[in-house]
């Protein structure tokens, strides 16, 4: 998200597969340990300063079939969009 608001970016699209952190984010969850609520505090901080954002969980398995082996990209997906139209398909 730091980097979509360093490049301008005014629309956000986030994929996540971390039901948990979806849930959080939506309210549906509440955040437990200060860590989180602090980790939680920061991203909503920064969500408010994007004109739009839309967040979706999508499967594990989608999401770890983009990096195949490498755990570390499985949290780590999103598209930003840097037109006015958030609907529009990311190429």
């Amino acid at each position: 998200m730091k980097v979509a608001e360093e490049l301008g970016v005014d629309f956000l699209l986030v994929k996540s597969d971390s039901q948990l952190v979806i849930n959080q984010l939506f309210g549906v969850y509440q955040a437990k340990g200060d860590n989180m609520v602090a980790y939680l505090k920061k991203v909503q901080e920064v969500a408010a300063r994007f004109k739009g954002m839309k967040m979706e969980q999508i499967p594990r398995e989608e999401s770890s079939s983009r990096c195949p082996g490498q755990d570390s990209c499985n949290r780590r997906t999103s598209i930003v969009y840097k037109d006015t139209n958030p609907t529009s398909t990311p190429t």
